[in-house]
């Protein structure tokens, strides 16, 4: 007991892995869906909650609680819809998942009030690490997603050069979109990710704005005020076992 009560004292407690639900209420009702990367952290080692998750079969349990999920459609007028933008590189697809299945079932406020969704998604290469592209291509057919850019960061013809969401969004026609979307028609910005690719991302929409307003100062203002109306949220994360 005393080895017990030492141990606990000195002892760093494990703490608690988020992750965000990739399955809609409403879609997938009583069910909780999961997108989750197992970190390889040896050869015979992997991450402690992801490596848990990885051995789970049909039928066990585990411990687990919900927290309200941060996207949320803004309070918009009962006859007014907007324009979303998601972008969603890896796992952080999984928020944007959760969205795309709720729309594809024609139910909800991310059907009601929104009148076209733009995804921006990333990974290595198509033959790799393309998670949920079926479903993608079966959003794109039945309406509930408009317009799809991929992001691949290691295909062979790159020679080398590493591209990323960010990237795509500097693209002038995708600038001009974005500009037009986000800043003409008030459009709403969805991030999930990770830390760096956020801060990327930020990056490059202040200068897309800051193009567009020709003053740095508007352009950070116009960002605030998107968060502060919550047409502008991001869920990012630092790598975690």
């Amino acid at each position: 007991k005393r080895l017990s009560i030492f141990l606990d004292a000195v002892t760093p407690h494990l703490q608690p892995r988020y992750y965000t639900i990739s399955s809609s209420s409403i879609a997938d009702k009583g069910k909780v869906h999961v997108t989750c990367s197992v970190v390889n952290l040896a050869p015979s080692r992997s991450g402690i909650c992801s490596g848990y998750l990885a051995s789970l079969r049909p039928g066990d349990k585990c411990a687990a609680f919900i927290r309200p999920s941060s996207f949320r459609m803004p309070i918009v007028s009962e006859k007014k819809s907007l324009p979303l933008v998601l972008v969603g590189p890896g796992t952080g697809l999984a928020p944007m998942r959760a969205i795309l299945r709720e729309r594809a079932n024609k139910s909800g406020p991310f059907y009601s009030q929104v009148s076209s969704v733009c995804l921006y998604f990333g990974c290595q290469r198509p033959d790799h690490d393309h998670i949920y592209k079926q479903e993608m291509d079966q959003w794109h057919s039945c309406g509930a997603l408009d317009k799809l850019e991929i992001a691949y960061s290691r295909l062979p013809e790159n020679n080398g050069k590493k591209v990323y969401v960010q990237h795509l969004m500097r693209r002038p026609q995708d600038a001009e979109y974005l500009k037009s979307i986000l800043l003409d028609k008030g459009g709403i910005l969805f991030v999930c990710g990770a830390t760096a690719m956020g801060r990327d991302v930020h990056d490059t929409l202040l200068e897309i704005f800051t193009s567009a307003l020709k003053d740095n100062l508007k352009a950070e203002e116009q960002i605030s005020l998107m968060r502060d109306q919550g047409r502008y949220i991001q869920e990012l994360w630092s790598a975690s076992a």
